[in-house]
This record gives structure tokens, sequence and C-alpha cells, in this order.
């Protein structure tokens, strides 16, 4: 008996440790959304010539990641894949003339993000704290190489995927859905909590229209889709180096989660929630 109420306290230990961890990444993510909501104010007006190029990373050209499937081993994977690139094409390539274009970062990751100490009015991060009591917010962001002139709302879309393949995304465990319509006790995997809690900061700063909202899904999806494809490639290339697929794993077991797993049109319906932001921060 002593025996099993030392495990249950280990294991209650080990959850609140884990919800805290969850909560202050969420945090985290939140705050990060934010930052590239402003970073999208400042981008709408920015051109340069340079910007005006074809990239295979940009996501306005997942169909052409087609090409590179056939190095995908496991076949429900590449068919998973594919599937994606096909929900692309039908869904938000007609679109192409009609989406808002500007120049985007294109690689708003978590090895890209700077974190510090947060002064004065907090962002959403304020609710969580390090260890050492400090609040943190995103304060800036390195690696402009992918710049690209191309949908707007590709922005956070591909930030949401790498969201969802972030250490905090990539938690085991299941986070309690804030929204009285999804019913009581429902939960939703971490990758697809982080994905919502970056968009919801970015909603907070910078508003995208009904017709972005409506393709986050599926753009998101595409660029795990790029990123899985990619790595399977580059792998086929020089089998021995299992550091190729250091960050394809994790983008398709992420496209799992986001795509397969949930239910296509609640997941929709939580999208547009963590789009509609209650009212836009004052940016600084």
């Amino acid at each position: 008996a002593a025996e099993e109420a030392a495990e249950a306290e280990a294991a209650a230990a080990s959850s609140a440790v884990d919800k805290a961890v969850a909560g202050f990444g969420l945090g985290l993510l939140e705050d990060a959304g934010r930052y590239l909501g402003v970073m999208t104010h400042a981008l709408g007006s920015f051109a340069h010539p340079a910007a005006e190029r074809s990239h295979a990373w940009d996501l306005r050209n997942l169909a052409g990641v087609r090409h590179f499937t056939k190095h995908i081993p496991d076949p429900k994977r590449r068919s998973l894949v594919e599937g994606v690139i096909g929900a692309f094409e039908e869904t938000a390539w007609p679109l192409d003339g009609r989406l808002p274009k500007c120049v985007i970062m294109g690689d708003f990751n978590d090895a890209n993000v700077i974190v510090g100490p947060a002064e004065g009015p907090l962002s959403p991060a304020s609710r969580v704290v390090t260890d050492g009591g400090v609040g943190l917010k995103t304060v800036g962001v390195i690696d402009f190489g992918d710049m690209v002139n191309s949908w707007r709302v590709n922005e956070v879309a591909i930030a949401m995927a790498y969201a969802m393949v972030s250490a905090f995304g990539q938690l085991d465990y299941t986070n309690p859905v804030q929204t009285d319509s999804a019913g009581d006790g429902a939960k939703e995997e971490m990758p697809v909590a982080a994905a919502l809690a970056l968009l919801k900061g970015y909603a907070a700063a910078f508003q995208l229209t009904p017709l972005e909202v409506g393709l986050l899904r599926v753009l998101a999806a595409g660029r795990l889709a790029c990123s899985y494809s990619m790595g399977c490639y580059s792998h086929s290339k020089d089998p021995g180096n299992a550091y190729l697929l250091l960050h394809a794993e994790p983008a398709v077991k992420a496209l799992e989660s986001w795509w397969v797993k949930p239910d296509a049109a609640k997941l929709e319906q939580r999208i547009a929630q963590a789009a509609q932001a209650p009212g836009f921060v004052t940016v600084d």
C-alpha cells in the first residue's frame, strides 16, 4: 500500500510539473506570436528586389514538394504528405490572386527567436515565470535568409508549424481546451495547443482576413509536410547521417496530430477562435 501511495504521489508530482511546463511554454509561444504580428506590420511596407525570387521553402510553392515525396520510405506517411499537398492545390492555390502578399521572414522557429527578461508592462507571457521568478518575453529574431515576397498568411502558418515541433509542442501532455463549445473535459495534444497559442498571440497584434484564417489548417500542415519531405530527401542522399532526420521525425508526428487525429471541423473552429483576438495590444 505504501509503495502504491508513493507511486501515486510521484505520478501526481510529475503531472503537476508537466502542467507547469506546458503552461509556461504556451505563454511564451503566445508572446512570440505577438512579436511576429508586430513584425508583419513592419514588413508590410517593406520591399526589396531580392525578395522577388523563387524559393523552394516558400510555402506558396508547396506543390513543388511532390518531386521529393518519392524519397519518403513509409507508404502511409508518403500518402499523408501527398494528401496535404493535394488539399493545398485544391483550397489554397486557386486563391493565389486574392491573398494579400508581402515580404515575410519565413523561418520563425525556436532556434531563431531570442527571449529575455520582461521589463515594464508585460506581454501575454507575464503570467508565467522561470524558476528564478523572472517573466520572459520575445526580444528579437535572427536569420532572415528565407525572406521572400509571398502570401502574408504564410508567415504565421510557418510559425505555427514550427511551434508544433518545438520543445513545448513535443511535450507528452494533453492541454485542456479553454472553450465552452468544445465540451466539458475536452483536451488537445500539445502540438495543436502550441500552434494555437502562437496564433492567439499573433492575432493580438495583427488581424488576418477571414480568407487567410480559413487556410491556416492546410498551410501549417503544408509546412510540416515540406519539412518532412525535405528531410527524407536529404537523408536519402546521405543515409548514414541520422542528424538529417532530427527535424523530419517530429514534423511528421506533428502533422499526424494536426491533420489526421483532430476532427477537421472542430480544429477549424479552434483556429478561428484563436485568430479572433479580444483586442489589439499596444505596440511599443
